[in-house]
């Protein structure tokens, strides 16, 4: 029998009387009592309920003081049972502040050993030192990612200056191979590439290595970690490049380093349909702020794409503040005409691109004339010949005399006139279209073609927000937001308790091979704890204390006694390994920056460059092609980022060594280097100290010289390069 309406009237009321009877809770009165004062676009004292009540996250001990004491709300006391109830709400919390990586860097105290590296107070005892030819070769790889010299090596195994060592150190540190090696660690963090991934064409980006040669000039350079995260996050807004009509030389830099920002894969394109572009944009925006997250904060922020994050203290809501920072530029959500990945910026005048495009324009038209000509005779030939319109250029070629120099010679006009087209230089930068972004929405579910959800405003994740000095949001600029210079302000603050841990514990990882922090992209909840924390704080603090020089913590790091010590030997990465190979055989052209070296399949098969002599850092990066030397040693396949490169062992690059293409014709070169360098009858003695940094014992003499006996000089070198010893560091 169903219930009639008065029945189903007075079971509601009943039902709303029980709620309304039901004990006060911590979050209702939460929010009733306060949202009068601290919501809204300006909550008083800075201080939000929303996202108190949304995060657990605010200053607990004093809020329930002034609630205890009657001072909160102001003259509206709370009666006992309100008072109790948000009581015992903050008592039932988890007190996610208090993770080790979300306190305040604090330097630890340390044992007083004048003139002792502080590193070494804070370690196990230091193993037996290595030695000085280990050494040697230890630092050049580390800092430079090449090999030394034999004779290097020699003077300084015997050189007696107690700071022989600390001058070696510096010297690397001042070579232009440093900031070609440390770029290429960076990189990986940023998710370079140098095509747009996406679809199958993986079309190639014609201008991101400025981005790639901004970084290497940074290392180079030693700009302060502060200053080079500024930079990329809003280097736009820094320099306010629309004030110039043509961008001087820092502008420029600035610019290029925003490219930072340019980096996941986006394959929108202004002949795609305004649906497939929007998926496109949309999924770029999401990995770039997972790229941030990963490798600025360490944070795995975009678990609360879809949801509130079941480890980390995120909300969804915070993700989608934390999307608003970017949407001056990303803007998936605008209805007027999507803005492509092509988007850029011209390193000319007004007037100089005024010109461009009036010359520009009457090429264009002459060549698009000229192409109808060509088309033109191509159909006249066509028309003479047994296949009619089937025929191919190539038939009518072989078949037709004459077609071959008329259409050569109209070929030769288009390019001609193609030549004198006006080309400026431009900056894949990212840079806010104007001061008013269309609002952000908080997704549901993270699906962006479900109906949005509610408006957010830019803000930042509470667990890590001062209450102390909460972040504020700047007024608009002229022509940007100012949302990602005030972003990368506070990031780069030096009272920032994840940014300087992050970024030492990285550059530990890449001398050590592991980290005091063993997930490099994780120092949440759901990260693990720092094998050695008050190491790390040592090293974050004396970072901040440096000006944020990275070559300092070189300096720190590298002269410790722990360092020096003898440890487990380590595979060279694929690019240091490929750099090695290059440097022995005497092949490596030492040619830094610009556009990168293409790549192309082999005879053999292999993918690799066409020029095969450049550093591994200036060859393309195809996401869809992996040049395979350096993909078998773990190169990254950039799909979003690479926070921590494999560092397996396979069967599959112990026959890489031996049956590529590319190590076979180096070690042809490395034997005649060899011949050429070497006394007669020490070939084998020579060709083992440019390929080790160090002379053979008695016993491997023996051994090389059986080799050679029944082997070419060419299959030793061969040998050699493919070793234990060659691929491995001490």
């Amino acid at each position: 029998m169903k219930p009639s309406l008065a029945r189903f009237a007075a079971l509601s009321a009943a039902a709303t009387a029980a709620l309304c009877a039901a004990p006060a809770t911590g979050p209702a009165v939460f929010e009733s009592r306060c949202s009068a004062c601290h919501s809204g676009a300006k909550p008083a004292a800075g201080f939000d309920i929303r996202r108190a009540v949304e995060t657990k996250l605010f200053p607990r001990a004093a809020l329930l003081a002034r609630v205890e004491k009657g001072q909160m709300p102001p003259g509206k006391p709370l009666p006992p049972e309100e008072v109790r109830a948000i009581k015992e709400w903050i008592a039932s919390l988890p007190v996610e502040r208090s993770h080790w990586a979300f306190q305040p860097v604090r330097r630890p105290a340390l044992p007083p050993k004048p003139g002792a590296n502080p590193v070494d107070s804070l370690v196990s005892a230091p193993g037996t030192p290595a030695s000085r030819a280990t050494l040697i070769r230890r630092a050049y790889f580390d800092l430079i990612g090449l090999p030394p010299a034999p004779a290097e090596v020699e003077v300084f195994v015997n050189d007696s200056d107690p700071r022989a060592y600390d001058k070696l150190i510096e010297r690397l540190l001042g070579s232009p191979r440093y900031g070609e090696r440390w770029a290429r660690h960076w990189l990986d963090a940023a998710g370079y590439a140098d095509s747009d991934g996406g679809e199958a064409a993986d079309l190639p980006r014609s201008n991101a290595w400025r981005y790639r040669d901004y970084v290497i000039r940074a290392f180079n350079s030693d700009k302060p970690y502060d200053r080079f995260l500024i930079e990329q996050l809003a280097g736009d807004e820094l320099s306010e490049y629309y004030k110039h009509d043509k961008p001087p030389p820092e502008t420029i830099e600035q610019l290029e380093a925003t490219g930072f920002l340019r980096m996941a894969v986006d394959g929108s394109h202004s002949g795609h349909t305004r649906e497939l572009n929007l998926d496109y944009l949309w999924k770029a925006l999401f990995d770039t702020q997972q790229i941030i997250g990963s490798a600025v904060l360490a944070l795995p922020i975009h678990c609360a794409r879809c949801h509130d994050h079941k480890y980390e203290p995120i909300t969804q809501r915070e993700y989608y503040r934390f999307q608003a920072f970017f949407t001056g530029a990303w803007r998936p959500n605008d209805e007027k005409p999507l803005v492509t990945q092509s988007r850029q910026i011209l390193e000319a005048s007004r007037p100089e691109k005024e010109k461009a495009e009036r010359v520009n324009k009457a090429q264009d038209a002459v060549v698009k004339a000229l192409e109808g000509l060509k088309k033109a005779r191509i159909a006249q030939f066509q028309s003479r010949h047994p296949k009619g319109d089937k025929a191919t250029p190539d038939e009518l070629k072989k078949d037709v005399p004459e077609f071959a120099p008329l259409i050569e010679g109209i070929g030769k006009e288009i390019q001609a006139e193609m030549a004198k087209r006006i080309e400026y230089p431009a900056i894949r930068a990212f840079y806010d279209l104007d001061a008013k972004p269309p609002a952000t929405h908080v997704l549901v579910r993270g699906d962006y073609h479900a109906p949005p959800g509610e408006v957010v405003e830019p803000g930042v994740f509470s667990v890590l927000d001062d209450p102390a000095r909460p972040f504020q949001l700047p007024a608009p600029g002229e022509k940007s937001t100012g949302r990602r210079l005030a972003l990368a302000r506070w990031l780069a603050s030096p009272e920032h308790p994840l940014t300087p841990r992050v970024m030492v514990n990285r550059i530990w990882l890449h001398h050590f091979g592991e980290g005091l922090v063993r997930e490099p992209d994780n120092f949440g909840l759901s990260g693990g704890k720092a094998l050695n924390q008050p190491l790390l704080d040592l090293l974050a603090s004396e970072f901040v204390r440096s000006g944020w020089s990275v070559k300092a913590m070189h300096r720190l790091i590298m002269t410790s006694s722990f360092y020096r010590s003898r440890r487990a030997p380590r595979r060279l990465e694929a690019e240091a390994y490929r750099d090695a190979v290059l440097a022995v055989s005497g092949s490596l052209d030492d040619r830094a920056f610009g556009a990168p070296v293409e790549g192309e399949t082999k005879k053999s098969g292999e993918i690799g460059p066409k020029s095969e002599t450049r550093r591994s850092i200036y060859l393309q990066v195809r996401r869809s092609a992996p040049q395979t030397v350096l993909n078998v040693f773990s190169a990254p396949v950039m799909e979003v980022n690479c926070s921590r490169r494999d560092s397996y062992d396979s069967a599959s690059q112990a026959l890489t060594l031996f049956n590529s293409e590319f190590i076979a014709s180096q070690a042809e070169k490395f034997a005649q280097r060899v011949r050429a360098e070497a006394a007669p009858g020490s070939e084998a003695q020579h060709a083992f100290r440019l390929a080790f940094s160090r002379r053979p014992t008695a016993s491997e003499s023996d051994h090389l010289s059986t080799f050679l006996a029944s082997n070419s000089l060419a299959g030793l070198c061969h040998a050699l390069l493919a070793a234990n010893e060659f691929v491995y560091i001490d």
